[in-house]
């Protein structure tokens, strides 16, 4: 827990500062929302995905942030608005805005699919759209969910060959397979998440 309150704090210190930019402050918000439901501020935590999703929705240039909404999503009983996160946001493996952002978004869009799997939609349809060669593709959340862990496990094996340790991979594979923080966390009562 000690880690939380220091995420949380040095986030919120880096927030008073005021300065903005494309990404911020909501790429910020997106990084504390678990910390945040772990230290049960879950009011703050709803808010931090409410409004930095807002944000980043329409965003170019933003697979890591947005992997934070699909981790956000698979651990706190959001799995149904996850999948409409990853449906919308797909194509960020077409064109990922950095390798880490790649590996993370491959790693928290299999994470989301395998509690898919886990609450009874283990043959749920995704369409992946065509892009270059790849002609577009109906896969069950099975499939995708082996096709991201590859590409996730893949793309960590770089990152260690270059580091010379095994560090990204571990990352990778533990976070393959964290268990939701709360059962369920309603995210807005009556507005429409889109």
């Amino acid at each position: 827990m000690d880690r939380d309150n220091t995420a949380i704090e040095l986030a919120n210190e880096a927030l008073a500062r005021g300065r903005k930019c494309i990404n911020q402050p909501q790429g910020i918000r997106s990084a504390i929302m678990l910390p945040l439901v772990r230290q049960g501020r879950l009011e703050e935590a709803r808010h931090a995905f409410v409004h930095g999703y807002r944000k980043h929705r329409n965003e170019p240039g933003v697979c890591w942030s947005i992997a934070n909404y699909l981790e956000f999503c698979a651990r706190t009983g959001n799995e149904a608005r996850g999948l409409e996160i990853l449906n919308r946001h797909l194509r960020c493996l077409d064109e990922p805005d950095s390798p880490a952002g790649e590996m993370w978004f491959s790693v928290d869009a299999a994470l989301l699919l395998r509690r898919m799997q886990t609450i009874g939609q283990r043959e749920l349809k995704i369409t992946r759209p065509a892009y270059g060669d790849r002609s577009e593709a109906v896969l069950t959340a099975a499939e995708l969910r082996v096709v991201l862990e590859n590409r996730a496990t893949a793309l960590a094996a770089q990152f260690d060959a270059r580091n010379r340790n095994t560090s990204v991979s571990e990352q990778v594979a533990a976070e393959l397979v964290v268990e939701p923080v709360i059962d369920r966390l309603v995210l807005v009562r009556g507005v429409s998440q889109s």
